[in-house]
């Protein structure tokens, strides 16, 4: 047990012939067993309940755990209250949650400050305590992370993991991957990967099949349907995969009509219900973005057909990732139509060989604006492209799912009225007809989708001049852009 002096101002509460020391369990049970937590409107008591204690003992005995749970089920919480212990006994600890959003993160920092704060009567005390970091005085921390801007590259020897509600976070497979660096020096470390059920396409999806025998989703079924027990794990290859089912709770399997409770109580579909509390991942449909007819009809230009009283917009899209393509693509704009009329279009270069022909381009076109991705290398070919060319205007932005969606948009809108053309060419076409909405994704079903991400990106330019004030308003439709 680690042995903690009480704290002076705790001193007058109990009796002068007491032990000026107490001890800290240790073990978790005891440890929680110390806590109150909120519970709808009153505190309660922390009592584990049997399958957060059987959580916590898969934390104590394996490496990385892929968790897929019912909402409402405390797993966060547990876990998080266990990253706590753990920061009370080693003053060399060091964990970090990600959480899916900012409010997340504010959500999840406060509950663990209100348990840290319990503690004061046990000489525990916050030497630092905000938003992002919680630090106990000569004892352990613990960061909180909003999954959707932020990584762990930039700190050392971390301990312990939480990715929550990883199947609705975009970015979670690189800040994943960054965790690797950041653990190197520890000699046991863990990760938690902690999700209710979302799409099929999300690498929460295939991670949880990753080295499978069998889909993850037929073992889901199998807990949900009382084939296999609520509380359900194995071991594939090092990756423990955990189901937690509702049933697990004791208060919520007393009800057999949970799930019709929870439509009604939560006023959503059942389909919403079955994904968030009955373990069910989202079926992939297809929606084709652009209708083929139209993509037909405006794909009619050859290369560079373009005149020079013409304004130019660029929009790169950049990578050096695997097979996916590097994406320079011009456009000119005569106050009428948007055209595309030249594009560079190539992969498995070098940065110096894409900053050579994107420079070759930028000198023919002198184009109004560039926008550029700042996502995976884009933004070192951002920062030496302003410096060869200090007097373009650059508009460089980090690509989010809400980002692209309103790109897309825009260029959909854009093409339905018929104010875009493109190059004939089967490989712009073929990439406009295969862009698809599959939940809530943009991407191309097949190929790949840098030809409609980078025509989006150079729309964005000319849109973001206009919404400045720089150029008057140009209309689509009857309606004017503003």
């Amino acid at each position: 047990m680690l042995q903690r002096q009480i704290t002076p101002k705790y001193l007058n509460k109990i009796n002068s012939n007491q032990s000026q020391c107490v001890s800290i369990p240790n073990t978790w049970e005891e440890f929680i067993s110390l806590l109150k937590i909120k519970s709808g409107e009153t505190y309660k008591p922390f009592i584990a309940y049997d399958y957060q204690s059987k959580l916590i003992k898969l934390c104590e005995s394996e490496s990385t755990i892929l968790a897929v749970k019912s909402r409402q089920l405390g797993i966060t919480q547990t876990i998080a209250s266990y990253f706590l212990f753990k920061a009370c006994s080693n003053p060399a600890y060091s964990a970090i949650c990600f959480s899916r959003s900012q409010d997340d993160v504010s959500a999840l920092s406060r509950r663990v400050r209100d348990m840290a704060l319990q503690l004061e009567c046990f000489g525990i005390e916050l030497l630092i305590d905000n938003v992002g970091l919680i630090k106990l005085k000569g004892l352990g921390e613990i960061y909180f992370k909003n999954s959707s801007k932020e990584g762990s590259r930039s700190y050392d020897s971390i301990s312990d993991f939480l990715f929550d509600e990883a199947s609705f976070v975009p970015t979670i497979e690189s800040i994943y991957s960054a965790s690797s660096a950041s653990s190197s020096m520890v000699s046991k470390s863990l990760k938690v990967i902690v999700s209710t059920p979302g799409s099929k396409l999300s690498w929460f999806y295939k991670q949880a099949n990753l080295n499978s025998k069998k889909p993850i989703d037929i073992t889901c079924k199998e807990v949900a349907e009382g084939v296999l027990p609520p509380f359900y794990h194995y071991n594939e290859e090092g990756l423990c995969k955990v189901f937690i089912h509702w049933r697990c709770h004791p208060i919520y399997s007393q009800k057999d009509d949970y799930l019709e409770y929870r439509r009604l109580q939560d006023q959503t579909s059942l389909e919403v219900v079955n994904r968030e509390y009955n373990l069910t991942f989202e079926e992939i449909d297809e929606f084709g973005i652009f209708n083929s007819k139209l993509i037909d009809k405006i794909a009619v230009l050859n290369p560079e057909q373009w005149y020079r009283n013409d304004e130019f917009y660029i929009g790169i899209d950049p990578s050096s990732v695997g097979d996916d393509y590097f994406l320079c693509n011009v456009f000119s704009w005569d106050n009428d139509t948007f055209r595309q009329i030249e594009m560079f279009r190539d992969r498995k270069k070098s940065n110096d060989y894409y900053l050579l022909k994107c420079s070759e381009l930028i000198r023919k076109y002198n184009p109004e604006i560039i926008s550029i991705e700042s996502n995976s290398i884009g933004e070192g070919i951002y920062q030496e492209l302003i410096k060869r060319f200090p007097n373009i205007n650059f508009n460089k932005f980090y690509t989010s799912a809400n980002s692209k969606q309103s790109m897309i948009g825009s260029l959909q809108v854009w093409i339905e009225s018929g104010k875009i053309e493109l190059i004939n060419d089967e490989i712009i076409k073929s990439e406009f007809l295969n862009f698809v909405r599959i939940g809530q994704q943009l991407l191309a079903s097949t190929g790949h989708d840098d030809i409609v991400l980078s025509s989006a990106f150079a729309l964005s330019g000319l849109i973001k001049l206009e919404s400045e004030g720089t150029k008057p308003p140009f209309r689509i439709g009857s309606y004017s852009v503003s």
